[in-house]
């Protein structure tokens, strides 16, 4: 999982949770599972396969492997799936993403076709887009967000004094101090 590491710092908190509690429209952390020639993987560290839960249907989880995509890509299309409206402090309460994500149905059908079929980050290379089945998930977790991870995804200013966490390869989350000054650099480079 090439970019796993990357997500590590956009993280706040990771809850255990049962393959049979799982919702759609959240992220989760495999730590273990069976494959199907029945071989019991661990994922950790470098390894970790963080996914992004698009549909459950029939006892199997379509999903996106995010540590399979730079966080940045991932975000830009996560960004259209978020409802609109959303206030900077409705954030801070650091709820699941599903909260902030526009209601999708179990199977996956109004995100896969509304949203992944046909968009760049279905057609990565390797392919992103995961089938496991539900009774071999073996150990997970919901993955939670940082706070101004997600307020820098909608595209809302991350205050100074709060975490200077990065969402991109190198420094993605900027404070509003930093876009400012960035926004001032483009233009004078542009002059």
């Amino acid at each position: 999982m090439p970019f796993a590491q990357m997500y590590k710092s956009l993280i706040e908190k990771e809850i255990n949770t049962s393959a049979s509690r799982l919702k759609v429209n959240k992220l989760y952390k495999i730590h273990s599972y069976t494959t199907v020639d029945g071989e019991q993987k661990t994922y950790a560290g470098a390894k970790a396969a963080i996914i992004f839960l698009v549909g459950i249907y029939e006892k199997k989880l379509y999903a996106i492997k995010i540590t399979e995509v730079k966080p940045n890509d991932f975000f830009k299309w996560l960004k259209p799936t978020m409802l609109k409206n959303i206030k900077a402090d409705e954030f801070d309460e650091r709820k699941p993403l599903a909260e902030y994500l526009k209601k999708a149905d179990k199977s996956g059908k109004q995100i896969f076709s509304g949203f992944l079929k046909g968009k760049p980050i279905y057609a990565k290379e390797p392919n992103v887009f995961r089938t496991y089945y539900r009774e071999n998930v073996k150990q997970i977790s919901e993955v939670i967000l940082k706070p101004d991870v997600l307020k820098n995804i909608y595209g809302l200013p991350v205050t100074a004094n709060t975490s200077k966490e990065k969402i991109s390869d190198k420094n993605p989350i900027k404070t509003k101090e930093e876009s400012k000054k960035g926004t001032k650099e483009q233009i004078s480079q542009t002059k």
